[in-house]
């Protein structure tokens, strides 16, 4: 549960009377009839620059991609990004298509009782207009397709376990000094343990691979969300922790190298709370068996989270 530019250089030369023409006119009564040098060509262009322009992009992006998608940390980024794009634009059809049908059914019923005697009714079908059936099939399309990777993200991370061993290997073997900090870690280590295996136990019975009751799986999701909700309050502690102690560890204005390490713990620490304040409402959402979030915030808050690991994961392969 995350590259620089060369820079070139020009030199001036000092130009002399011998760089230019040595050829001097002889006839002055008739100034108009010198010349200039001529001014130089520009280059020509090919007519293949734009396309070896657009391969050179193209490859270029491609490479990136590549290297994203070799780590199972970057296609989770990719995964996890496209996913709630996916539902985002699914509730977006889906409302636009329910404000639609409900605009014509209004109007039609408001014409229709002006036809009516009193204690009539009217059944009346419509024929869905070409472009309403086309978002219907993308809003489905999208649907499925999103639901196909929250299953594989959720397959992939049963797998986490050992990563949270790792995890718990490496706090203990090298705490931080911070013993509020070094509490905090402890904590997430703990929740992401039994958030991790109560999930791998409720996807194993939801695709019937171990037997249990269906209120069981559904309780258990939602004690997995819990604890996934207690590791974002811990995250939420941790990096209020960070900030204060900035304020006592202040680094000096002459000190270069520290001044631009302390400039990306800071950039780094305002990505993370601003995905934190995004995952917490969708913590809450997953662990109440009543809806508190509907898709289309589910998708906004995920695609802005997601959105923001990925682009500082795109940002590390250039």
């Amino acid at each position: 549960m995350a590259s620089e530019n060369a820079e070139s250089q020009f030199s001036s030369t000092n130009l002399s009377s011998t760089q230019f023409p040595s050829y001097i006119p002889t006839a002055p009564t008739s100034p108009t009839a010198d010349s200039q040098p001529p001014l130089p060509l520009p280059p020509r262009s090919s007519p293949f620059a734009p396309i070896k322009t657009v391969l050179k992009t193209s490859d270029r992006t491609l490479s990136r991609l590549t290297a994203v998608l070799s780590t199972p940390a970057g296609q989770d980024s990719l995964l996890n990004t496209a996913y709630y794009t996916l539902t985002f634009l699914s509730a977006t059809i889906n409302l636009t298509l329910e404000s639609q049908l409900e605009s014509i059914a209004k109007v039609f019923a408001q014409n229709a009782s002006k036809a009516l005697l009193p204690g009539e009714s009217v059944v009346a079908t419509f024929q869905a207009p070409a472009i309403a059936t086309y978002l219907v099939r993308a809003s489905t399309a999208f649907k499925l397709l999103s639901a196909r990777i929250s299953d594989y993200r959720t397959f992939v991370r049963m797998w986490g376990l050992l990563g949270i061993y790792a995890w718990a290997k490496s706090v203990y073997s090298n705490p931080p000094k911070d013993s509020i900090l070094r509490v905090i870690a402890y904590g997430q280590v703990g929740v992401n343990l039994a958030f991790q295996y109560i999930e791998n136990k409720a996807y194993l019975a939801t695709h019937g691979i171990v037997s249990k009751p269906v209120e069981l799986i559904g309780r258990e999701w939602m004690l997995s969300a819990k604890f996934f909700a207690a590791h974002i309050v811990l995250d939420f502690v941790r990096l209020w922790r960070v900030r204060t102690l900035w304020k006592t560890d202040v680094v000096a204005q002459d000190d270069k190298e520290g001044m631009v390490k302390r400039e990306k713990e800071i950039e780094t620490w305002k990505r993370q709370l601003i995905i934190d304040l995004c995952f917490a409402p969708m913590a809450v959402h997953w662990s109440r068996p009543e809806v508190v979030l509907s898709d289309l915030q589910v998708g906004l808050l995920g695609m802005i989270s997601g959105g923001l690991g990925f682009r500082e994961t795109w940002r590390k392969t250039a």
